[in-house]
């Protein structure tokens, strides 16, 4: 479930992704813009492919708040303070 506190930018969400692999549920948080429907990926923030369609590519956050830092890094970075 998406919370208000969670979008910092509208077209920026976090997302609880829960994926079954080998018989094992593992869930983690990801960053989805909806707008471009693009995931943040694992590269930096700077690089080519920060964002991706690529589903193995994307980042994985253990927990929500983690997924918050980084979407505040990105804020902070699209403002020229990183």
């Amino acid at each position: 479930m998406i919370d208000s506190e969670d979008i910092i930018d509208h077209n920026e969400r976090i997302v609880k992704v829960s994926e079954t692999v080998d018989k094992e549920v593992q869930t983690f948080y990801t960053i989805w813009d909806r707008h471009l429907g693009y995931w943040r990926s694992t590269s930096l923030i700077d690089e080519y492919d920060a964002w991706t369609r690529d589903l193995t590519k994307r980042a994985k956050f253990h927990t929500r708040n983690q997924a918050k830092r980084e979407l505040a890094n990105i804020q902070q970075w699209r403002r020229g303070e990183s």
